[in-house]
């Protein structure tokens, strides 16, 4: 027993305690991945369309160029968002609300008409 104690007690603790920082840094890098998809999933749920739709009523409204505080080819999203953003505010209100409305008519009808395939009329 003192055998035990002495020896086999000392190099299980070790061993444990080597187990211990694997399992911790896992949960941290497995929770870090975790928080990682999370954001991208909101990105793609809200951020993408967001940026889309605006850069539909710049191109409608017949912006051709957006100013960019970075080079096209290394932006990131954030970076891209913020400048589509910048051309959408500048865009007169006026001009913009009718774009807008003219892009929410184009898909209420695109609705209705893929509604009556789909009901066979």
């Amino acid at each position: 027993m003192r055998d035990f104690e002495q020896y086999e007690a000392a190099r299980i603790e070790e061993r444990v305690r080597g187990e211990e920082r694997s399992y911790r840094q896992y949960a941290k890098t497995s929770l870090d991945l975790e928080s990682q998809m999370r954001e991208a999933r909101r990105i793609m749920r809200d951020d993408i369309p967001n940026v889309e739709t605006r850069l539909t009523v710049l191109e409608r409204a017949g912006v051709s160029q957006l100013e960019c505080d970075c080079s096209a080819s290394d932006a990131r999203l954030g970076q891209l968002a913020a400048a589509v953003d910048r051309g959408y505010r500048a865009v007169p209100d006026a001009l913009r609300r009718d774009v807008e409305f003219a892009i929410r008519r184009e898909q209420r009808a695109l609705d209705r008409m893929r509604d009556s395939i789909s009901m066979g009329r």
